[in-house]
Parts: structure tokens; sequence; C-alpha cells
């Protein structure tokens, strides 16, 4: 059966351990994690929601350490969050357990996505396939340090005849001790994240950075 998520809207709220900086003159302000050390920026018209938990996140996945929805304008509380007309996304930093550490990779990262549709698919995998349905629009390893390891994937997804498109650039990194999960979604429908909003998605996305750097 597939899971339906309409995340109820509620008041906006100060995220603990959440700091939003803006920029002198920036149309951007910066969400930061001092103790986790990760960071992003936004549109300064865009919101954060205390939301908790992610509407996408499973069952049986861990409890985040820290979490923050983002949206633009025009968030509908009632329609399915990968199939809003607006961006919006989730930054959250996750402790693995010893087994979770143990058991996580590459296509489990990439699965999160679908799995949370119930589809226990690797994406990445089913476009190799030219699976119909499936657009693999991007897919970069992010491998340039040696304290962290992940990946970045950007996909259009349909499940069926009857259903809607939506687009997603879903980003998840580990710690060299492979022990902490750092994951970062953002997703609309295709209009909305390859055409009104493409720069700001790109932008958004590519600002999310994690330092785990000692000194």
């Amino acid at each position: 059966m597939r899971r339906h998520f309409m995340p109820t809207r509620v008041l906006l709220i100060a995220l603990a351990g959440a700091l939003a900086l803006s920029g002198c003159g920036s149309k951007y302000t910066y969400v930061k994690n001092k103790q986790e050390q990760v960071y992003f920026k936004i549109p300064k018209e865009w919101e954060t929601i205390g939301v908790p938990p992610d509407p996408l996140r499973g069952a049986e996945d861990p409890p985040p350490n820290w979490q923050v929805l983002f949206t633009a304008p025009g968030y509908e509380a009632n329609t399915m969050t990968l199939l809003q007309s607006v961006p919006n996304g989730n930054a959250q930093v996750i402790n693995l357990t010893r087994a979770q550490a143990a058991a996580i990779s590459p296509s489990e990262i990439r699965k999160f996505i679908l799995t949370q549709l119930d589809i226990d698919e690797d994406p990445l995998e089913l476009a190799r396939r030219q699976d119909p349905r499936i657009d693999l629009l991007d897919y970069v390893e992010l491998n340039d340090r040696s304290n962290l390891r992940g990946l970045s994937i950007t996909y259009t997804w349909k499940d069926g005849p009857q259903d809607s498109w939506f687009t997603i650039r879903h980003i998840g990194m580990l710690n060299d001790t492979n022990n902490k999960l750092y994951r970062f979604r953002v997703n609309c429908v295709p209009q909305c994240f390859l055409g009104q909003f493409g720069g700001d998605i790109k932008t958004v996305a590519d600002s999310w950075t994690v330092n785990t750097r000692k000194g």
C-alpha cells in the first residue's frame, strides 16, 4: 500500500539548534547547526517549518539528531509532499546504530525516497535498466574528502500511468566512522524543479555543506 504524506501546516517555530543568518545585501539566508557543523542557504522569502518528524521518514528510520524542513511560499498542506508545485525539502543529521552503520551502503542511501513509497528499488539501477518510471537527470559520487563520502542523485519519477511525476534531488553523506548520516533533499513537480524554481533549487542544494574537519 502506498503511503500518502500530508503533513499538517503548523506555526513557524524556532528550531532548537538551528540558526538562520542573513547576509547583508544577499537574497539568501543561511540555516545552520553549529553543533553538527552543517549549513545551507535558502532564498529569504522561503520558510523553515517545525514539522517533526520529516513526512518522508519511514517508521523504522532512526530519529534525526537535528532536522529542519523548508519550503518556498505556496506550500499546500493538503497536497502530498513530493507533488508540491513549489520547492520543499528537508535537511537532517542522523546518528546510526552499530547495526545500521554495518548495513548502510550507497544503494541503501539511494533507495531512501522510493522506499517511502513502498518501492524497495535502487533508482540508479532502475535507470540503468531503462525502467519507464524513472528519468535519471544526474548522479554524482561525493568522495573528494577523506572524512566524508556519499552521493547526490537527481531524478524524475512516476509510479504508474495514473500517477503524477515528481522531481527530487537527494544527497546522502557518511562520516569516516560510518556512524553518522547527513541527508538533504529538495523536491517538487517537474515544471517547478526544472523550470520556474530551477535556479534557486540548484543553489540551495549545492550550498548543503558538512564540515567534519578537526581544527
